[in-house]
């Protein structure tokens, strides 16, 4: 029969797991924090030698984990990607519609991007910065959409003589 025991912490009686047990189950965390922080702080370079070589003995393992996470999901990867460069570019990344295979995301302006097919998306040349061929490539990115204002809305995009014309 095991006997309780009360917690050398907070007090509370607990049913110890081993002989050894001195904390409670809440307070054994709150304890082992402690000592993990202040081990850190009082042998820096023991940690600094650990931590590079547990990165050298598991870095096959962790790529491998990696590379088997961006297999399973292709679609995280394609919109992360998409962000991350737009990001870099100082540019927003809030999606029109879902992106596809085959599929280019295009920025009609510095932050709504939607989804069409690559053919288009290089058969138009155009620059966000500069305004060259915005016109074009966004009215043939709404006509490739199709008749969906709810997913691109005309009069937030477009010129108003553009809309009057399409009208």
């Amino acid at each position: 029969m095991v006997k309780s025991r009360t917690c050398c912490r907070c007090g509370k009686k607990y049913l110890p797991a081993s002989s050894t047990q001195k904390y409670c189950l809440e307070c054994r965390v709150i304890v082992e924090y402690g000592q993990r922080l202040a081990y850190r702080r009082d042998h820096p370079e023991k940690v600094v030698v650990w931590h590079a070589n547990y990165k050298t003995v598991h870095l096959i393992e962790e790529k491998s984990q990696v590379r088997q996470w961006r297999k399973t999901h292709p679609e995280n990867i394609k919109m992360w990607a998409g962000k991350s460069r737009s990001k870099r570019r100082a540019l927003g990344f809030v999606l029109l519609n879902q992106p596809f295979v085959g599929g280019e995301g295009h920025h009609i302006d510095k932050e709504h991007v939607v989804y069409i097919p690559k053919e288009l998306h290089q058969g138009v040349q155009h620059n966000l910065w500069t305004g060259q061929g915005m016109e074009e490539i966004n009215r043939k990115a709404y006509e490739w959409m199709g008749e969906a204002p709810s997913l691109f809305p005309l009069d937030i995009f477009l010129p108003d003589d553009i809309i009057k014309s399409a009208q």
